[in-house]
């Protein structure tokens, strides 16, 4: 039978950089520049630097959590998303795609170097698969904001 672990492991996997059924996020951001990114839906909403941003803040606090720290959060939802980004920051967007893979790789680590018995203790652990989800359903709002700005390369579909 498989474990929780590996089902966790292989969710991240196609989460984060496998293609399956839906895109992943790593893909997702793939070849989008700073102008794309913070460009803001004219209707309203987030941009995907912002979307990001959030990503990147949640992932922080589980990679916490696999450490055995505490991840719980005091800040307000709407605080995660920080700064909608800036067309011309291109040093900025690339820093926060470095802290995106930082933040993955870290997280890979610690599901490959922990036990099923040491994964089933930790707090996190009843949070890991909403999670996945989490960046699952962000990762299709960043697929379809570059589908609506024309950034999505046609040959994707």
């Amino acid at each position: 039978m498989i474990s929780s672990l590996e089902i966790y492991k292989k969710q991240r996997m196609y989460s984060w950089n496998k293609e399956g059924w839906f895109v992943p996020l790593s893909l997702s951001l793939e070849g989008l520049g700073a102008t794309d990114a913070a460009w803001k839906p004219p209707q309203g909403g987030n941009t995907i630097w912002q979307m990001v941003n959030h990503m990147n803040y949640w992932n922080e606090r589980i990679l916490l959590g696999l450490n055995g720290k505490s991840y719980v959060s005091n800040l307000p939802n709407e605080d995660t998303f920080g700064d909608p980004g800036h067309a011309e920051d291109t040093s900025g967007w690339s820093d926060t795609l470095k802290r995106t893979h930082r933040i993955a790789n870290e997280i890979e680590k610690m599901l490959d170097e922990l036990t099923e018995e040491e994964l089933q203790v930790l707090p996190v652990y009843k949070d890991l698969s909403e999670w996945m989800m989490h960046d699952a359903y962000h990762t299709g709002q960043i697929v379809l904001l570059r589908k609506l700005q024309g950034s999505w390369p046609m040959k994707r579909g």
